[in-house]
């Protein structure tokens, strides 16, 4: 599936997510930090029905991985320490919304409560895997983000009923 692309790099995309864990006092690793771009592309995928980033992201046999942010902070255990509190003008102010979004959902999860999730069965890493695909494929991604999106939905919906008794 060809989805149009804003066209981010994922390490646009990682300052932002450190920017706005080191401005709140957090601090993020490598693997959190991966786990966070990959659901700010699902999510953003299946807001807009276009991909956040230029990169494909790689079905590593542990979780899915951005190749380009491996690469840039491998050595870097956390990547907060880097200090960044540089504002990111290239990115439109509806990926930054959602991207501040992800964050406050995920930013008390661990890295491995993010890794599992990430790898979670008939989801589009463990799909690519079980194909021995090297990528993930966008329209696994859509389909396991927009079928997140409707279980949040529903289970919402019942929380709110259940209020209201």
């Amino acid at each position: 599936m060809n989805l149009p692309s804003l066209g981010l790099s994922s390490t646009s995309v990682a300052i932002e997510f450190i920017s706005i864990a080191g401005s709140c006092g957090f601090r993020i690793t490598h693997l959190k930090l991966q786990k966070l771009v990959y659901n700010a592309c699902g999510w953003y995928m299946c807001a807009f029905n276009e991909t956040l980033i230029d990169e494909l992201i790689l079905a590593h046999m542990y979780g899915p991985i951005l190749i380009t942010l491996y690469h840039k902070y491998k050595y870097e255990p956390e990547c907060c320490k880097m200090g960044y509190d540089t504002v990111d003008t290239s990115i439109p102010t509806r990926a930054k919304k959602l991207i501040k979004v992800v964050w406050d959902v995920h930013c008390n999860w661990t890295e491995t409560q993010m890794s599992v999730d990430s790898r979670v069965t008939d989801g589009p890493w463990h799909k690519a895997f079980m194909r021995g695909d090297m990528y993930l494929k966008n329209e696994d991604i859509l389909s396991h983000f927009r079928g997140m999106q409707i279980k949040n939905s529903e289970k919402f919906q019942e929380e709110q009923t259940k209020k209201q008794v």
